[in-house]
């Protein structure tokens, strides 16, 4: 049975401008169990009955992708796989992202997951030298790397002319910084003077010496250093004729005037041997020599140099300025509304972020954004340079909802008043207009018009209205009652009122004993029903505690024997 998971081969790491061309395999899952397992949002043990490959983004400059199949029946089939291949252009750690659409139950919902491909800096080789990170943009770091070295033998000596200017002669100079956009070629030579100078022929070319019985001489050389040691001493050539020709390889170390001298071996005969000649010579003589009397030679000194020249390039691209962004909103911004984002110096080679996640169908210039998060835009020129805009927030303030009033008598009071921002402002308007100090839970009407209650979240600046048409009833001036009402007679005051925890009742002095107590809500809701002589207090003043109670408009009423009062109390 095929595992359900998310698999994916490890890419290979990748050199700048070295070709690359890898093939990865992968598995894709057949229910969102392993998606959550890599994103929280996703909930599990959801089958998925089909993917889509959708594409693959922030693979490094110069890469492309080709899936051997991009839709996937899970039934059926969950391998695959995806080869990677190009030139890459810049080095760095891409976190590259495949993003996936899924056919979850009935809903399609996209997704992606992501791996790391490393491009290491480009390494280039000559004849004497390479170079690492040879290819950047803006500030390119540049290691030389000599690899003709003297291991401390004397005799090499080296010239490197870095093309912007700068020459050194160190055997491994510095790395360099190249921050000039440009094309820099680089030149390099190992001069290899290690053998010195040798003395690799002599040729006799006349002589006056002859034998002593009149034939050819008996022909010898002798070589001495300046200071007058042999160093060398030739065979002697019998009957020797000229032009008489030695071969040698004799090092020419010091310097000054080294000796040659030509002899007759006579071996005795007649006295010792004849010198013939003597000619002096240094390190750097070649050529034909004489005495000056009976004697010309030729010499052949060489001095094997080598001589190493190669040459490479360093190629800085252009840092592009980072993308400018302008933002587009609504002052306050709310849930509902929406920022554009508009990049105003680039016109292509875009692409928008959302909080490091690529939006990769989103290239244009503009961004529409209607949820919370971090913004930028990222713009790559086509030498593959890349450079991004600074971060936009977006944050949309939550509308405040439920907002509605009740009416009951004339009266308009906020439905829910604990169901308020916590810090909010609350507005009445009578037919579009706002009225002048109605900023309370409440507002008593007194004529038939469109009344609207608008609560501003001041955190926020967003604000929510609802409004209606109210008929006034005239039954109610001031909010009250007309019928059955005894002015003074059984209520002389309340207070306070507004009040927060308790409220005091007094009746008038002339007024009898009410027989009952009740508060109604403003939605017609009995709260409280008790006697009269059940509330604490002596029998014309009564403390009532009201703590447990919402905020809101509440309807006081007092009986006694067919009469009843009505008294509007408001708590805060």
């Amino acid at each position: 049975m095929v595992e359900d998971t998310i698999f994916l081969t490890d890419a290979p790491s990748g050199q700048a401008n070295v070709y690359y061309d890898r093939d990865l395999s992968f598995r894709l899952p057949k229910t969102t169990t392993p998606v959550a397992s890599i994103d929280s949002t996703t909930p599990p043990n959801l089958p998925i009955s089909s993917l889509d490959i959708v594409s693959v983004t922030n693979l490094p400059p110069g890469l492309s992708w080709e899936a051997n199949m991009r839709e996937f029946d899970t039934s059926e089939e969950t391998d695959g796989c995806v080869k990677i291949c190009g030139t890459p252009l810049i080095p760095g750690l891409y976190m590259v992202e495949v993003i996936l659409d899924a056919q979850v139950v009935i809903l399609s919902q996209r997704t992606s997951f992501s791996f790391p491909l490393l491009i290491q800096p480009s390494v280039t080789a000559t004849d004497g030298f390479r170079m690492i990170n040879n290819v950047g943009c803006g500030d390119v770091d540049v290691t030389f790397i000599n690899t003709i070295l003297s291991n401390e033998v004397e005799g090499y000596s080296y010239r490197w002319d870095f093309g912007n200017g700068l020459v050194s002669e160190a055997e491994n100079p510095a790395p360099l910084t190249y921050d000039e956009p440009g094309i820099y070629e680089v030149n390099y030579e190992a001069v290899i003077d290690t053998t010195g100078f040798i003395l690799t022929k002599v040729v006799i070319e006349s002589t006056t010496c002859n034998d002593i019985l009149g034939g050819r001489p008996d022909l010898k050389i002798d070589v001495l250093e300046p200071n007058g040691t042999s160093i060398y001493t030739s065979d002697v050539i019998n009957n020797a004729q000229v032009p008489l020709t030695f071969e040698l390889v004799l090092p020419i170390e010091d310097i000054g005037n080294y000796s040659l001298r030509v002899t007759d071996e006579d071996s005795g005969i007649g006295g010792a041997d004849d010198v013939c000649g003597v000619v002096n010579f240094t390190q750097t003589t070649t050529g034909e020599l004489s005495d000056g009397e009976d004697l010309s030679i030729s010499l052949t000194i060489i001095n094997p140099i080598e001589t190493i020249q190669s040459k490479d390039t360093v190629f800085v691209y252009a840092q592009p300025d980072a993308p400018i962004v302008e933002r587009v909103d609504a002052f306050p911004l709310c849930e509902g509304d929406t920022v554009r984002l508009e990049v105003t110096n680039f016109q292509d080679g875009l692409q928008w972020v959302q909080d490091s996640t690529t939006l990769f169908e989103e290239m244009a210039t503009s961004l529409n954004i209607t949820e919370n998060g971090s913004y930028w835009a990222r713009y790559t020129s086509s030498a593959g340079c890349s450079s991004v805009s600074v971060i936009e927030e977006a944050s949309f303030g939550v509308i405040p909802s439920g907002i509605a009033y009740a009416v009951e008598n004339n009266t308009l009071s906020v439905f829910n008043p604990d169901g308020l921002p916590e810090n909010s402002t609350i507005t009445w308007e009578v037919n579009g207009e706002p009225i002048p100090g109605a900023s309370g839970f409440s507002y008593c009407i007194d004529s038939t018009a469109t009344y609207a209650l608008m609560v501003t979240d001041n955190t926020t600046g967003c604000f929510a209205t609802f409004s209606q048409t109210i008929t006034y009833d005239p039954n109610f001036p001031n909010c009250v009652s007309s019928t059955n009402f005894m002015d003074e007679e059984l209520i002389s005051s309340v207070y306070p009122n507004p009040f927060r925890e308790a409220v005091t009742i007094e009746l008038s002095s002339s007024a009898a004993i009410p027989s009952d107590f009740r508060l109604i809500s403003i939605d017609g809701r009995e709260v409280i029903r008790k006697k009269w002589r059940d509330l604490p207090g002596n029998w014309n003043k009564k403390e009532l505690a009201l703590y447990e109670l919402a905020k809101g408009i509440y309807i006081l009423q007092l009986f006694s024997g067919q009469l009843h009062q009505n008294v509007k109390l408001i708590k805060e």
